[in-house]
């Protein structure tokens, strides 16, 4: 179990299609040597628990996903 701070909880309108605007909730977290991260909860579904388990998720995710690297 990792120890998660949460930096700010935003609510924002976003428009996922063009004529309807939907309210979300831009939550910011940061956790061990990650840098801060943001998921976006519609405010319709936002409560604590599903943050923790989107958090989660999106911990899960971010570990598996290697960063892309390049010569220049």
């Amino acid at each position: 179990m990792a120890e998660v701070k949460i930096l700010s909880r935003i609510e924002l309108m976003v428009y996922p299609k063009p004529d309807t605007p939907q309210t979300v909730k831009a939550v910011t977290y940061q956790t061990g040597f990650m840098p801060p991260r943001t998921i976006y909860i519609p405010m319709t579904e936002y409560n604590p628990d599903k943050e923790k388990e989107l958090i989660k998720a999106d911990m899960d995710k971010a570990a598996t996903t290697k960063p892309e690297t390049f010569e220049l």
